[in-house]
């Protein structure tokens, strides 16, 4: 215990060491926000990975797996499309368009695309950025939770305060380049632990093919591709499971910034390279723990507390670190760029873009930093307080931010046509719809909250656009042109 401690401390002071290096990269709103557009493609592509592939993956990713067998890598699939999506379809055309409108956050490049200039778009972007990022925080400190109270016997308090305070601190004091940084450097450490990871598996039970066959005792679907469905069943699942995860895994801001920072358009193949390999390995990892908890531990209550169990009572404490200290990074990857995201949407979106336009950058500096800590103590509170799954909550969550930015960012970028209030009008609708599907009845049960939601969104923006004008459609044409050099 002493032992996997020690790694653990050794690794937050680290982390706490790159926020005070990265304090002097953060003295502009652009170097705070954005990095100065200046992120190589390693750093973006881990940190983009890292980003979307939270302390979930160890925590509801393993616990659902351990629960539907192999089946479940239909969710990794349709992930691995949205990723796909995010470097190959929308990374090229807004690296150069975010650039050229000079945006600082998702919602400014909104407001600057369509040309509004009332309080509309700031406030219904920076809005449902605020409250679903705040939502994520929330379960990457109650994810935090279960891990560390299992591995080291935490309280629930002690462990969501020790997190909260480091990652409030690194991203208050070092802004989006110790953001980046620290992704990058904890996709490091989630490469290396899941290496461990599999080779520790390996030595201890006698190969893969034991751990499945000792997990399958006590769970027959651990052993079959189909979860127990077969025919139409089995083909609904697929097909849903996979639009799920695609439609609601791209487009939403903490994702998008990634792509508007990246140091050159040129650098993004590599990184959807890099980008893919880090999602397969990293879902690969969690899919491994769901058997190693099955198969060697000997009663498991609630499965999300899987990873902290394994750790705590079947590795040695120094491979049981550096996998804890992995859990870490991934917590802290997500957690800080949703906290990030929170914070810059109601900083520079709203109060900044809405209620003080005339604000010096020096106050909106300090004013971010302050709602930067405010939504973390509010992500604290869910933690503390909410009840369900992880995987549920993130889902709902990240099925918000999918609806209402994937469909207008899609059409923001390929369609010259959209204009304010399609934008709107899209944003609003998959927002609302999210919000209805998921808190009436059962209706979860029928169809995930992000496919009628996406759909909407999607017609709305359409609709509304052809209904209304845009006033700025020559400007549009030329910036429009500027993507025939890509």
């Amino acid at each position: 215990m002493t032992t996997m401690l020690l790694i653990v401390v050794v690794y937050l002071l680290g982390i706490f060491a790159v926020g005070v290096y990265a304090t002097k990269y953060t003295q502009t709103l652009e170097g705070f926000y954005i990095g100065s557009r200046q992120i190589n493609p390693w750093a973006s592509a881990l940190s983009h990975v890292f980003t979307v592939v939270s302390a979930w993956v160890f925590t509801g990713w393993a616990g659902m797996a351990a629960s539907v067998g192999p089946i479940a890598w239909w969710y990794g699939v349709g992930g691995l499309f949205a990723h796909l999506t995010s470097w190959l379809v929308i990374a090229p055309r807004i690296r150069v368009y975010a650039e050229r409108l000079e945006a600082l956050t998702v919602t400014d490049y909104f407001v600057k695309r369509v040309r509004d200039d009332s309080w509309h778009i700031p406030v219904l972007a920076g809005g449902a950025t605020a409250l679903f990022m705040t939502i994520l925080v929330g379960t990457q400190f109650l994810a935090s939770a279960k891990v560390l109270n299992a591995a080291l016997g935490w309280s629930t308090l002690t462990s969501v305060l020790v997190t909260a305070v480091l990652v409030i601190f690194y991203c208050v004091a070092g802004g989006y380049v110790a953001v980046v940084w620290t992704d990058a450097a904890q996709g490091a450490i989630i490469l290396i632990g899941s290496v461990v990871a599999f080779l520790t598996v390996t030595h201890l039970n006698g190969g893969w093919g034991n751990i499945v066959a000792l997990a399958a005792d006590k769970n027959p679907l651990m052993a079959s591709a189909t979860g127990g469905m077969a025919g139409g069943e089995l083909f609904l699942f697929i097909i849903t499971t996979v639009v799920w995860f695609w439609v609601g895994n791209f487009g939403r801001p903490h994702q998008t910034i990634r792509l508007m920072t990246i140091r050159h358009v040129d650098d993004i193949p590599l990184a959807a390279v890099i980008d893919s390999a880090g999602v397969l390995l990293s879902w690969g990892t969690g899919f491994i723990l769901a058997y190693i908890g099955l198969a060697l531990l000997p009663e498991i209550g609630d499965p999300e507390m899987l990873f902290g169990l394994a750790i705590g009572q079947l590795l040695h404490p120094v491979v049981g670190g550096i996998l804890l200290a992995a859990f870490c990074a991934l917590m802290m990857s997500t957690a800080d760029s949703c906290l990030f995201a929170a914070s810059s949407a109601i900083a520079k979106d709203i109060y900044g873009g809405v209620i003080n336009r005339q604000v010096t950058d020096e106050k909106l500096l300090s004013l971010s930093r302050v709602i930067t800590a405010v939504i973390g103590a509010v992500g604290v509170w869910i933690a503390l307080t909410t009840p369900g799954t992880i995987f549920r909550l993130l889902v709902y969550a990240n099925s918000g931010l999918g609806a209402t930015f994937g469909p207008t960012t899609l059409l923001s970028l390929y369609w010259k046509r959209l204009t304010k209030w399609g934008t709107v009008a899209g944003m609003a609708s998959g927002l609302v719809t999210v919000i209805a599907w998921y808190n009436i009845g059962n209706l979860t049960n029928f169809l995930p909250e992000i496919i009628p939601a996406f759909a909407m969104s999607f017609v709305a923006a359409i609709v509304v656009s052809l209904l209304t004008e845009q006033p700025a459609l020559e400007e549009i044409d030329e910036e429009f042109a500027a993507f025939n050099n890509i």
